[in-house]
């Protein structure tokens, strides 16, 4: 199993957070976000999607999201095998 975060998600919450800072608001009072502290004692703030797991069954996101083609992504797999290779 692969997981996965789509980009077009990273970007859309990275630019709301950039248009909330440039705004005026406190990174700690950005919703969603977090601190946490680094191994190396840096303190940090970071908002965390949740990956998306990628399994046979949902691999049309990918597909979707346009970060592969059918035509690639179902490459030497049996047709039929996965329900997004015909």
């Amino acid at each position: 199993m692969s997981v996965w975060k789509d980009a077009r998600l990273l970007g859309k919450t990275a630019g709301e957070v950039a248009a909330l800072l440039a705004a005026g608001t406190e990174m700690k009072d950005v919703p969603q976000m977090v601190k946490f502290t680094t191994p190396e004692g840096n303190e940090m703030f970071s908002i965390l999607l949740t990956p998306q797991p990628i399994t046979a069954d949902n691999l049309d996101l990918v597909v979707t999201a346009g970060w592969i083609t059918v035509d690639d992504l179902c490459k030497d797999v049996t047709p039929g095998s996965v329900t997004v290779c015909p």
